[in-house]
């Protein structure tokens, strides 16, 4: 119900600024409402609507910082479907759900991570923490993936532990890395940029 009524309320104030806080709301409703949907058709039906409010936020939101920070959204949002699908024993789909959410955390990580033209030392305190989020998100779904993706594991585990040596998830990167490691073809990681 929520959902149809701020679907009419976008409708209604579109150019408002009050859709923004709908469409925020919309996500949020739509991605809950996919979480629980056994039908497979309206789950994906709730999960677009999701990542539509996202595309329309875009048009709301034009620095880089909130630009990512919606990046980062939809690949939770992919991720929310990922574990929706895990709880209803749909093993195909939530492996292929959980590459989109890896490709969405992947594109955001290589985008943005530290260059010689722009170090770690210069990026703003929101940029480190959208970057380690990022890496902290991804590197344990590339783990749910399996053994053909130990290499990204290693290399981007290795990544994140050079880039934030006290991270928060720190230690779960090392678990993945450890599990990773196990999977591995005795010779070791593989070099892929």
């Amino acid at each position: 119900e929520a959902h149809g009524k701020l679907e009419d309320f976008i409708d209604k104030n579109s150019k408002s600024s009050l859709a923004v806080d709908a469409y925020e709301m919309l996500i949020e409703v739509a991605s809950e409402e996919g979480r629980h949907e056994q039908d497979s058709g309206r789950r994906q039906s709730f999960f677009n609507d999701a990542m539509g409010a996202i595309k329309k936020l875009r048009g709301f939101r034009p620095t880089q910082a909130d630009q990512d920070l919606l990046s980062l959204r939809a690949g939770d949002v992919w991720r929310t479907k990922m574990e929706a699908e895990e709880q209803m024993n749909l093993g195909e789909q939530a492996k292929a759900t959980c590459r989109r959410a890896v490709a969405t955390f992947t594109v955001f990580v290589q985008a943005h991570e530290p260059s010689p033209q722009h170090p770690a030392k210069d990026m703003t305190p929101a940029q480190l923490a959208n970057l380690e989020r990022a890496y902290a998100t991804m590197i344990p779904l590339f783990t749910r993936l399996g053994a053909e993706q130990a290499d990204r594991v290693m290399k981007f585990g290795q990544e994140y532990l050079d880039l934030f040596p006290n991270g928060k998830a720190r230690t779960e990167i090392a678990n993945c890395m450890n599990q990773a490691k196990a999977d591995l073809p005795a010779g070791g990681v593989k070099s892929e940029k």
